[in-house]
């Protein structure tokens, strides 16, 4: 074997190397976008998901909590937390559901009221979303909506 033929060999287990180096580099970053890019999409949804609930709540429990009405605001929470539930091939997905009155007193909750402890504040005037954990460890998506009248709130649903 000439000294050509061993630099030809050297160098092609060279550039073959640094080639599977490449591509494997190159695999792990996509894979690892891929994964952070899911992760990221999947909490956008469950954030989605939890204000649409807190508003829809909050749009059809205006009348009953003007009238003062906690056995129809127990079963708007409890049917929120029963249908929602079961939608996402039957995970949970409402880990509670409550509706607070204008002096921020709970008259309905569906499942622990957790949601007092991990979201300090009483009734609120805006949407807030804010991801948290559980005393438990798991990760949770609250969100505050208030109910309105016009333009005065009257109380708040958490979700």
């Amino acid at each position: 074997m000439n000294l050509w033929e061993l630099f030809r060999r050297r160098l092609a287990v060279q550039f073959s190397t640094t080639i599977f180096a490449l591509v494997s580099v190159i695999i792990l970053s996509v894979t690892g976008y891929l994964f952070f890019h899911e992760r990221w999409l999947l909490e956008e949804g469950f954030q989605s998901q939890g204000l649409l609930i807190a508003n829809t709540l909050a749009e059809q429990s205006v009348e009953a909590v003007l009238q003062e009405d906690a056995e129809s605001l127990s079963r708007l929470v409890r049917a929120a937390g029963r249908n929602w539930a079961h939608g996402l091939a039957q995970e949970e997905v409402v880990a509670y559901a409550m509706i607070l009155d204008r002096e921020g007193r709970v008259v309905a909750n569906a499942g622990p009221v957790r949601g007092q402890a991990l979201m300090p504040e009483g009734v609120v005037t805006s949407m807030i979303a804010r991801k948290t954990t559980s005393p438990e460890g798991e990760d949770l998506y609250e969100v505050a909506a208030p109910i309105r009248m016009g333009s005065t709130t009257v109380g708040t649903v958490r979700v």
